[in-house]
């Protein structure tokens, strides 16, 4: 059918279990998640420019945005090296909080398909959207026969609102890994435009995939207390 990827931590066996309550996870190899207790044992310094990402964020980077950002790259590594994928094929990476909406599984397989042979340079296909930067896009329903293929004109119509779900061409997911062994990640996971040119990149409309309750989240609330605290350096100074 498809090859899926999802990520989980260790620690949240819950999480994994009620994705494992949804019929397409049995496509799904689990990724085991880096945690900030991993990235304090190996140093920071060694596996993430941070300078670069405060640069980038305008904020100091939390620790599971880089627990993420690594995870996302543990994936696209097996992509890569998977020998059941040609070049031109894509995978799916997925969060363990998504829940996919009806009918994904026979979909995907078509739409896989179509965006293969249809859409040569779409390397990197975004299928949600948590609704943070932009208004909240449709979802598919059971009745969804048509797709509209969205390429996205500037960053802030597909960066920094969620990576929960997307697909990847393998022939990416190979280009980053060997980008990878040349220097540090930077970005955070959702930032698509930084290690995929825009021209590259497609939103899938309606959505395939949601994130119910995003304040479930162990990442967003410390992506909170990492804003929270440099907002109030920033009252300090004035």
């Amino acid at each position: 059918m498809f090859q899926g990827y999802v990520i989980n931590l260790d620690s949240r066996p819950d999480r994994m279990a009620k994705f494992n309550q949804q019929s397409a996870a049995k496509y799904f190899h689990r990724c085991s998640a880096i945690d900030k207790a991993a990235i304090e044992r190996v140093g920071v310094e060694r596996i993430f420019d941070l300078a670069k990402g405060k640069e980038l964020a305008s904020r100091p980077v939390a620790f599971g945005e880089m627990g993420c950002t690594l995870s996302h790259l543990g994936c696209w590594n097996l992509i890569a090296q998977n020998q059941q994928l040609n070049d031109d094929d894509f995978a799916i990476v997925a969060e363990d909080d998504v829940t996919f909406m009806p009918n994904f599984e026979n979909l995907i397989p078509v739409l896989m398909d179509y965006l293969k042979d249809a859409h040569p340079t779409a390397d990197l296909i975004i299928l949600q959207k948590l609704g943070l930067r932009t208004e909240k896009l449709p979802t598919a329903t059971e009745d969804t026969q048509e797709f509209r293929y969205v390429y996205p004109k500037q960053k802030e119509e597909c960066d920094s609102d969620g990576s929960s779900l997307y697909l990847i061409r393998k022939s990416r997911a190979k280009k980053l890994m060997m980008e990878a062994m040349e220097r540090k990640p930077f970005w955070l996971a959702d930032d698509f435009s930084i290690f995929c040119p825009l021209e590259n990149i497609m939103i899938l409309l309606p959505l395939l995939g949601v994130v119910e309750n995003n304040a479930d989240s162990d990442l967003e609330l410390e992506r909170n207390a990492v804003r929270a605290l440099r907002e109030a350096h920033v009252l300090e100074l004035k």
